[in-house]
């Protein structure tokens, strides 16, 4: 059951990532609005964040 979770977040992800490409948004932090690195989005094209927002958010999320 948890696999099947995870398998739809993942394709909610997708999804939302194909949207962005359409609307030229894609690529863009959702944070502080710099490009993801190419790099980055090799690893996992659906990213919203670059990684020092990612691990700011994170760092936030732990300390809620």
């Amino acid at each position: 059951m948890l696999a099947k979770v995870r398998t739809i977040a993942k394709l909610r992800r997708i999804e939302r990532a194909l949207q962005l490409i359409c609307t030229s948004d894609y690529g863009w932090c959702r944070r502080c609005r710099e490009d993801i690195p190419y790099e980055r989005l090799q690893v996992q094209p659906d990213a919203l964040l670059c990684v020092p927002c990612l691990s700011l958010a994170e760092k936030d999320t732990m300390q809620n």
